[in-house]
């Protein structure tokens, strides 16, 4: 049926792009994702709660989002900090969909795609490959 997203890119891979180790190729991959924003206590320490009205403040006063992925599976998270621009995010009561800038992973330019649901802090992602300018 669909060819996957690393399938694509190795049918287009050029030898002056960095080779992707494992943790790129995994996330290329839509796979869930979780939000780490928090609830605070009176000592401002995070608590176990969510807190959709911290991402969304943090969102439109820093303009970056962070999300977390699995770095594999069951073994560790990998969160990632994603700059947002105005025309590359939708910030609803009940959703956020955001295509990030580009930044670097472990040598690879990449892109952060995201849809999460405000209720649950929880959604799908992956990320783009980008080629190298």
């Amino acid at each position: 049926s669909t060819q996957s997203t690393w399938g694509i890119y190795k049918s287009f891979h050029r030898s002056d792009m960095p080779e992707v180790d494992d943790l790129v190729k995994r996330l290329l991959e839509e796979q869930d994702i979780t939000t780490p924003y928090r609830k605070r206590d009176e000592r401002n320490r995070d608590t176990d709660e969510h807190d959709a009205e911290e991402l969304k403040r943090h969102v439109t006063q820093t303009q970056h989002c962070f999300v977390s992925f699995e770095s594999r599976p069951g073994k560790g998270i990998t969160t990632l900090n994603s700059e947002l621009k105005s025309g590359n995010y939708q910030l609803s009561e009940d959703e956020m969909k955001f295509v990030g800038e580009p930044i670097v992973l472990n040598g690879n330019k990449v892109r952060v795609h995201a849809r999460v649901d405000l209720k649950t802090m929880k959604g799908k992602g992956r990320l783009e490959l980008l080629a190298e300018e």
